[in-house]
């Protein structure tokens, strides 16, 4: 039996043994009760009632004994664990999601935002708009409407963009919702209120390629913070949660593209189209190079004379996994034991030192890996959405 279970019967007899003194103590008083009120003038009567109050003190005292012995037993279970426990397993406690929710990481998704609603402002005021180019998504939608219609183009962002985000906070995750309609909003004021920068439109293939690759920076950075920039973006996270397999950035640039055949149809230019889907890959590719170099993760290959201690670090400290196989060396013709991990960036360095530490001898190479698909690696940009 683990010490966990014994724990909880320890507890589950602590509580038996409560339930137990109070049947007895209520019966002993009942008892007392009637027997006071029937014959209470004899002398016969009085020594049954001290002998009933005898019985009562009896029936308590070896029942607070029995409550004490569980609960020493159980505290001393609990304390055995814990004093057995390796140092690398208790180095550090599990954390839950609310720690990783904490003030400092709200303040690093404001200040993306903030940052990254200017970088997008100066993307549609000064290279976008002014060349007709559609960046696709809802600003492309703005920048159409603007330059066939003559509709304001902030307001009109943050218009279209209002379904969209109702569907995110429904349908993916609330904290990601607000998120994105922070940026939404922060972007519509940031286009309006820098409508004064000086527009570019000496070359329509540099313009391209720069409001692309601005708009691209953009989104990955706040793609990273688990926001998005609103627009077409929600639905490619739709889509990607009902099929994690697909790539979100290419869901995004195929949505772009249609709506980048629509502005050179609405304005009747061939040209417009080639330097929209100049635009759009700029800004796909620059999204797609930002995410896989965050989200990278290495594959680490151990020889170890001790497998289960490393393998109790990755699983129970990093909360990853391992896999174990047998491979013989052809030298010495010996069976080692050889384990496979795959581990976040951000995890490899401590994962390293633990190695180093609990087996100095053991031999070690690291590989990176471009992509993973699988449990604990996939939908990482939204991993609390209601989609199944």
């Amino acid at each position: 039996m683990s010490s966990k279970n014994k724990n909880l019967s320890g507890q589950s007899e602590v509580k038996s043994a409560d339930k137990f003194m109070a049947d007895e103590v209520s019966s002993c008083a009942e008892n007392i009760a009637d027997i006071g009120q029937s014959q209470s003038g004899s002398a016969y009567d009085a020594g049954i009632v001290n002998g009933a109050n005898d019985k009562l003190a009896d029936t308590a005292d070896d029942t607070l004994t029995n409550v004490d012995n569980k609960a020493c037993d159980a505290s001393s279970d609990k304390s055995q664990t814990t004093e057995n426990k390796p140092w690398y397993l208790s180095a550090r406690p599990k954390k839950t999601f609310t720690d990783y929710i904490s003030k400092s990481e709200t303040l690093l998704q404001i200040i993306v935002i903030i940052v990254t609603s200017l970088i997008r402002a100066v993307a549609m005021n000064v290279f976008a708009v002014p060349n007709k180019l559609s960046l696709g998504g809802v600003a492309g939608i703005s920048s159409i409407l603007y330059n066939a219609l003559g509709w304001n183009v902030a307001a009109t962002n943050f218009i279209l963009n209002i379904p969209l985000l109702i569907l995110a906070f429904f349908f993916i995750n609330k904290r990601f919702a607000i998120l994105t309609l922070i940026a939404t909003l922060l972007t519509s004021l940031a286009i309006e209120y820098f409508n004064f920068l000086p527009v570019f439109t000496d070359d329509i293939f540099v313009a391209a390629l720069m409001s692309g690759a601005l708009m691209g920076i953009a989104i990955g950075f706040l793609l990273k913070v688990n926001c998005s920039s609103g627009g077409t973006d929600i639905i490619g996270l739709l889509i990607q949660n009902k099929a994690p397999e697909a790539k979100v950035v290419w869901i995004f640039f195929l949505i772009n593209a249609a709506i980048s055949i629509v502005t050179g149809i609405v304005f009747k230019s061939l040209p417009l189209i080639i330097y929209s889907f100049v635009c759009i890959f700029a800004s796909t590719y620059a999204s797609d190079v930002l995410q896989r170099g965050f989200v990278s993760t290495f594959e680490l290959k151990i020889i170890t004379s001790k497998p289960q201690e490393i393998s109790d670090y990755v699983i129970q400290v990093l909360h990853r996994s391992t896999t174990m196989i047998h491979a013989e060396g052809m030298y010495t013709h010996t069976i080692h034991p050889y384990l496979i991990c795959i581990v976040r960036k951000r995890q490899l360095a401590e994962l390293k030192r633990a190695i180093k530490v609990i087996d100095p001898h053991s031999f070690t190479y690291v590989t990176m890996v471009n992509d993973t698909i699988g449990k604990g690696f996939d939908n990482t940009i939204v991993p609390s959405s209601k989609i199944k």
